[in-house]
Parts: C-alpha cells; structure tokens; sequence
C-alpha cells in the first residue's frame, strides 16, 4: 500500500486538491441560488434547474454539476500541477522514444519525466515503462533532454540502463 501511495502521490494531492474546490463551489453556488431564490431571472432559474439535476446512488445524491466540475477541475488541477513541479526542475525530459522504426513506437516523455526524482533519473529502458511497440523485436530508445539549461540527446538498447544526468 505504501509503495503504491508513493508511486501515486500526484494523482492523490490532485484528486484532493480538486475535490476540495468542487466542494467549496458547490457551497458557493449554494449560497447564490438561495440568495437569488426571489428573483424570477430566467438565467437565475435556468441555472438553478441545471443545478437541481443529481445522480442518485442509494443514500447519497450528488448533483450532476458536481460531477462535471470534479472531472473538469481534476484536468486543470492536474495541468497545473504538473507544470508548476517541472518548471523548479533542473533536468527535463523534453522528447522520449521507444521504438523499432517509425511505424512501430511509443512516447515515453510523460512517464520518464514522471520518473525523475532529486533531478535525477535511473530507470532500465524496457517494455515496463509504456508497452511493447512491437513484440518480439528488439528496441531502442531516443532521449532528448534539457539540464541546466542545455539540451542533449541520447540513444539506449533496449535493457539499457538509462541514469540521467
């Protein structure tokens, strides 16, 4: 449990992160329509009808805006706070590729960059990191990177151990 908290603890902080906004615009909203609840407004009583739409599961009734707005902030959150932690980093990954040849191949970028910690990165180039892009034939490994400011490309075998920088 503790390795699989480690390894996921972005996706934790974000998924928290947004949950709490949803929760604090939910009461914000709350708030509005009741306040608003006099006014006949056709936009207020659109809105406040658009509110009123929920999904229910047994004891629990969650408003379908809710919903939306988890799922929308989950991706903005998320945007952000990946961003936010790579822009402090000295190395980036800025193009990683696993492949045969052109036809046969998968962008690793996401996943090495994922992989860094204390500016480092230590990993063995292998189908574990993203999927086969083509079975049964060896692969290699292109990565672009940036550190301190300057830009280097490296190619690997597949086993290879990729230890950056």
């Amino acid at each position: 449990m503790r390795k699989w908290v480690l390894k996921n603890k972005d996706d934790i902080i974000i998924t928290v992160i947004s949950g709490i906004i949803v929760f604090f615009v939910n009461k914000i909203l709350s708030f509005v329509f009741n306040l608003f609840s006099q006014n006949q407004n056709s936009i207020v009583a659109f809105f406040r009808k658009i509110f009123q739409f929920s999904v229910e599961i047994p004891t629990l009734k969650i408003p379908l805006f809710f919903i939306i707005l988890f799922f929308v902030l989950l991706v903005i959150v998320s945007k952000l706070y990946n961003f936010i932690k790579l822009r402090g980093r000295k190395l980036k990954i800025i193009e990683a590729i696993y492949y045969t040849d052109d036809a046969h191949s998968i962008d690793i970028t996401n996943e090495l960059n994922k992989a860094i910690e204390n500016d480092k990165l230590k990993i063995i180039l292998s189908n574990q990191i993203a999927g086969d892009p083509h079975y049964g034939v060896v692969k290699k490994g292109r990565i672009k990177y940036k550190i301190n400011g300057r830009e280097e490309e490296k190619e690997y075998n597949e086993g290879d151990i990729v230890e950056l920088p």
